[in-house]
């Protein structure tokens, strides 16, 4: 039995299961239900954005899955059997984890960090939003919305194939 594999196993399963749970959740259904909601779903996005840790918890769990499966994937010398096809497959889930990663790292994010600096702008206003910062919201709101979904998709392929590579 060897205690560290079981032990990243267990992390990079436990903290891949929230980071794509919580994408598929916020893909599929809050983000439609925000835009439905129309001024008020900004105001809820808002505040998920901004006080809420959702996002900081997204980023936290991410950050652990793609350590540990990097370290997985080095300490059982998988890059040897990578010609092989359970190797092939396994890598390309893993490129692909890697890659949603990077996209909520740097795409994402930097669309919630924009939508959190123009409520504090809105909120600092003390009015309702100028027509300028409507148009602004919608932008971000789509942004988020485009990025939330190749998130989930790039995410779901990742899940599929790292979950299913030992059957080929």
């Amino acid at each position: 039995m060897d205690i560290v594999m079981i032990v990243l196993r267990m992390l990079h399963v436990l903290s891949g299961v929230f980071w794509a749970g919580a994408t598929f959740v916020m893909a599929s259904h809050v983000t439609p239900s925000v835009k439905a909601a129309g001024p008020e779903g900004v105001k809820f996005m808002q505040q998920l954005a901004g006080k809420s840790s959702l996002s900081t918890w997204l980023a936290v769990t991410g950050t652990l899955t793609v350590l540990s499966g990097i370290v997985m994937y080095l300490y059982n010398d998988w890059l040897a059997s990578a010609r092989t096809p359970p190797g092939l497959v396994l890598g390309i889930g893993a490129g692909l984890g890697i890659l949603a990663y990077l996209h909520g790292l740097f795409a994402q994010r930097k669309a919630i960090l924009k939508l959190q600096s123009l409520g504090k702008e809105i909120a600092a206003g003390g009015g309702p939003p100028s027509p300028e910062q409507t148009a602004r919201l919608g932008i971000l709101s789509g942004k988020i919305e485009r990025n939330g979904v190749i998130l989930a998709y790039t995410l779901a392929a990742s899940v599929v194939l790292m979950g299913t590579f030992q059957y080929f």
